[in-house]
């Protein structure tokens, strides 16, 4: 894929103007209809037939800038997807009701005048809504923050030719992402193109339930959260565990403080290194959930075993290379 620096260069320009042209600068939000031109002797681009604020230019202001952001790198398309973002969330979205306003006046206030009080019609649909949610989500993680994303699949058998599902959340920049993991009906399937980003689907008549984790090139920790059963959570580790990383692992711990837990497994057979910061929050999560709780490592590197035992986290774990369950679901390690 050949970039061409043109579209870049128009990109930017018009990321440029449209501020000064479209943009409310004191409420926030983005005008529906401007005049384009000025007239001679006129400083501001003047209102058309109203001074509403449409949900359209709403989503592509926010889209625009966060492929900007995310793309270029540049602070100031941050800002303005930002600012873009925050007036749709405080006006647009009617938090009683549901859904998504059509229009709302100037000062954010929804205008539910005839036919714009519907939340569908010939220009928007929920469609419209669910893009914008999910685009920015993939804009937002893959491109900016660099957090993983999982996407789900549920395709048809014989639907894809050659079985391949390509699982590309949108056209992003070449070699930004790549496939970290997927899982096919909660178990770890390894037939995947990783920077390809394409899945070939086994061969069965069967629906199957696929989970791809997408990973931005940059990041260099993972974990996840691969299922929770009877009591026992677990949880796979990847890349480098240290400060930068805590916050990732506490969100995927966080999704089961909601249930009873007898056991968490770690799987850690792609996990790299553990840094001090790392093991520190391992000891702390330990305490935490408390003596109850039974922690099994599984499948560490030679260097990260020999890290974690030289520490008091490994007091009263257990460390197997594998680990299986029964069809009781009785836990049992294989050393």
């Amino acid at each position: 894929m050949v970039q061409d620096l043109r579209y870049t260069t128009l990109a930017e320009e018009i990321a440029e103007i449209m501020p000064d042209v479209g943009s409310d600068r004191q409420r926030g939000g983005w005008y529906d209809v401007v005049e384009r031109s000025l007239e001679p002797g006129q400083e501001v681009h003047r209102f058309v037939w109203h001074d509403r604020k449409a949900w359209w230019q709403q989503e592509q202001a926010i889209l625009a800038y966060l492929i900007l952001a995310g793309s270029l790198g540049n602070t100031e398309y941050r800002r303005l997807a930002r600012e873009s973002a925050a007036f749709y969330n405080a006006w647009f979205l009617d938090n009683q009701s549901g859904g998504v306003y059509f229009n709302v006046l100037a000062n954010g206030i929804p205008y539910l005048m005839g036919t714009e009080r519907g939340k569908g019609s010939h220009s928007m649909s929920g469609y419209h809504s669910f893009e914008l949610a999910y685009l920015a989500a993939v804009y937002t993680n893959l491109l900016i923050t660099k957090q993983p994303m999982d996407l789900y699949f549920k395709p048809r058998p014989g639907a894809f030719k050659d079985n391949i599902l390509r699982v590309a959340p949108d056209i992003l920049p070449p070699g930004s992402v790549r496939i970290g993991e997927v899982w096919i009906d909660d178990r770890s399937y390894t037939d995947f193109d990783a920077d390809n980003l394409t899945v070939k689907l086994p061969d069965t008549r069967d629906r199957v339930r696929v989970r791809v984790r997408i990973l931005p090139i940059q990041v260099f920790f993972d974990a996840a959260l691969l299922e929770v059963a009877d009591g026992t959570a677990k949880i796979s580790l990847t890349g480098l565990l240290n400060a930068d990383a805590i916050q990732i692992l506490e969100a995927e711990l966080e999704k089961i403080q909601t249930q009873p837990l007898k056991r968490l497994v770690f799987l850690l057979q792609d996990l790299k290194c553990i840094s001090s910061a790392g093991l520190r929050f391992l000891i702390f999560t330990k305490q935490k959930l408390g003596s109850e709780v039974e922690i099994h490592v599984v499948g560490a590197q030679e260097n990260v075993k020999n890290y974690l035992k030289m520490s008091s986290f490994c007091q009263g774990i257990t460390l197997s290379d594998r680990y299986d369950v029964t069809e009781t679901a009785n836990a049992y390690l294989v050393p």
